[in-house]
């Protein structure tokens, strides 16, 4: 079982939006952004989701120039 304190609704949804913001800019595959983003839903703890964003940089608030859109069954 994996350790760490329990997820929330909105902790998920933060790391499905943080994998929505690096598959724009690229740094993603549409698969690798559906894979993580179905984990994200399914995660249980904050120690799931973190290691989601593990191999991804920090700071990504910053709005990529160019954007691709996420596939429309990941919105």
């Amino acid at each position: 079982m994996a350790r760490g304190l329990r997820a929330s609704d909105d902790d998920r949804e933060r790391v499905a939006k943080l994998l929505r913001e690096h598959y724009g800019a690229g740094r993603l595959s549409a698969d690798d952004l559906s894979d993580r983003v179905d984990a994200a839903y399914a995660a249980c703890t904050d120690a799931e989701l973190a290691e989601l964003t593990a191999d991804l940089p920090a700071g990504s608030e910053r709005a990529p120039l160019a954007r691709r859109e996420a596939p429309a069954d990941l919105k």
